[in-house]
């Protein structure tokens, strides 16, 4: 895309959010297109005053972001929880001697689901979040180098987690259905009876909504939209409320980065750290090289390239939409930003490394009780059991991933901080 003529920017983009004009961006805009060199130099001094837009990718403004998206996420899934383990009255009973072998084994399968979908839910919860800290500070760093990182619009039901999740979801409201017209048997003689004004029916459908299925359809809503990033992004309308008059000289200049090449640079290591002669860049420094290396796949043949680039990472979409923290945790970024962001970003991983474990351990305890039950002949019991193996495969599946992403590359850097 030719970087001096505003028609080229495309007009889906531009409601996402528009650069500043800092002294690190003027840099850039001398820097050639597509030029092979990488070695910024070094940035003239600026007393220009940071924009307001500028705190969205500071460390406060993304701890409420991701307090708010966990935070939210996470209460409503724990009173699911807490339904589901402690209150009797809300789950099936599956007593093959009073409903028969078949309805029971169903009953059990359809169960576990239940039990399970909140345990993977708030997983998928701690991977959306964490994912949606480390594309959000990137996005906001690579905007204050006069360009946009362009995230790649995927569709959450070709991502095999999401299918994953609703089929689970799904599974987990066939136990309801099945307990409701086990309580409650359509035939000739109770249609006839049957009204909309039947208490017991009308409380235990109030009952098993607001407990579990409301809780877990706004879930599986904010699942999907968290597959748009671009969403949470700045709008047009706010950077120009701060600088009008800036806002339309920056859309002459702006650059767009597609999320592929961006993820190509960052994976291939592609990013100078220190110029020719030795000397360490700056954070800022290291940014504008980052953006002049992803502006130089600009061909035809430099594109193809980078297709696939996010597949290579995880097939899981939400996983390989983490790449950007193989920049942002490097531990050569020594500016007091980038360190502080460091050490939120390894506290939260371990206070979710935690919450799965437990997670994990909860599933384990809760096989052991199945296959005690299964030894003493509740043969029904096998197809439960059968869907908390699965679950618990899925979690061991998502756990190291999430630590391969999230953790072990930045082991160097955390340990720094013990020395």
């Amino acid at each position: 895309m030719s970087d001096d003529s505003a028609d080229s920017v495309p007009t889906r983009h531009v409601h996402l959010a528009m650069p500043d004009d800092s002294a690190g961006m003027r840099l850039l805009s001398r820097s050639s297109y597509g030029s092979a060199d990488s070695h910024p130099t070094a940035e003239p001094p600026s007393d220009e005053h940071a924009l307001g837009w500028e705190e969205r990718g500071g460390l406060w403004h993304l701890n409420i972001e991701f307090s708010m998206t966990v935070g939210k996420q996470f209460i409503a899934l724990s009173m699911v929880l807490v339904q589901v383990y402690t209150s009797r009255s809300l789950l099936m009973s599956c007593d093959s001697r009073k409903i028969g072998v078949p309805v029971a084994v169903l009953c059990e399968y359809t169960k576990a689901y239940v039990r399970c979908f909140p345990l993977l839910a708030i997983v998928v919860s701690l991977i959306v979040a964490s994912r949606m800290l480390l594309c959000q500070r990137m996005y906001y760093k690579v905007l204050k180098k006069r360009a946009i990182l362009d995230f790649k619009k995927f569709y959450p039901g070709k991502d095999q987690l999401f299918l994953v999740v609703s089929w689970s979801a799904f599974n987990a409201f066939l136990h309801f259905a099945l307990e409701l017209s086990t309580q409650h048997p359509v035939n000739a003689a109770a249609l006839k009876k049957l009204s909309f004004s039947e208490k017991a029916l009308i409380a235990e459908i109030r009952k098993v909504a607001s407990l579990y299925v409301l809780p877990s359809l706004v879930f599986l809503a904010f699942l999907w939209q968290a597959y748009d990033e671009e969403a949470r992004l700045l709008p047009l309308s706010k950077y120009f409320e701060e600088d009008p008059e800036a806002a339309r000289k920056t859309l002459a200049s702006m650059h767009f980065l597609p999320e592929n090449v961006a993820a190509r640079v960052v994976k291939k290591h592609e990013i100078h750290f220190k110029d020719s002669d030795g000397r360490h860049y700056t954070s800022d420094e290291v940014f504008t090289s980052f953006v002049k290396q992803c502006k130089s796949y600009s061909g035809t043949q430099s594109m193809r390239l980078t297709e696939g680039a996010l597949e290579q990472i995880s097939h899981v979409h939400l996983i390989s939409g983490m790449w950007p923290g193989k920049l942002l945790l490097d531990d050569r970024l020594v500016d007091e930003s980038s360190a502080n962001f460091r050490l939120y970003w390894f506290g939260c991983s371990a206070i979710g490394i935690c919450i799965m474990v437990g997670i994990l351990a909860l599933l384990v305890q809760q096989s052991w009780w199945d296959v005690h039950d299964i030894r003493e002949g509740q043969i029904s019991d096998l197809a439960a059991l059968f869907v908390q193996i699965a679950h618990a495969m899925v979690l061991l599946f998502l756990g190291p991933s999430f630590i391969k992403h999230a953790i072990l590359p930045y082991i160097k850097t955390f340990r720094k901080y013990f020395k």
